[in-house]
């Protein structure tokens, strides 16, 4: 699924009227956060610095770009979109962030992803 997604990605980025159908797959999607469970399940995401000098946390659409840009020793955690997205409110997410297609997004693109989602308008 994360293949497509990937594609679907990419077509959005040459048309921007795709992005609508790209956030409402990536929110049904499993996606490779940087971090670590404790033993009492709790999360902890390795954050990154964006160019502007914010701490982010940085997610990958696929396993493969996980290991080529963190290296396949790399401590990860999958989950749904949606779910980060949730449960990460008020913070920047980076999708992809090695890549020349990487994506940031901004606490507020966040809320307006999730709230299209609940709307089922998006």
């Amino acid at each position: 699924m994360n293949t497509s997604l990937q594609q679907l990605y990419e077509t959005a980025l040459n048309h921007p009227e795709q992005y609508p159908a790209f956030y409402q797959q990536l929110l049904r999607s499993e996606v490779y956060c940087l971090g670590t469970r404790d033993a009492q399940q709790h999360l902890h995401f390795q954050l990154l610095q964006t160019e502007q000098g914010e701490q982010a946390i940085a997610f990958y659409l696929s396993l493969a770009k996980l290991n080529q840009d963190a290296g396949a020793d790399a401590d990860f955690v999958m989950m749904n979109a949606e779910k980060l997205f949730s449960i990460t409110k008020g913070a920047t997410l980076v999708m992809n962030p090695a890549s020349e297609d990487s994506k940031e997004f901004l606490p507020d693109e966040v809320a307006a992803i999730l709230n299209f989602s609940q709307n089922k308008s998006l």
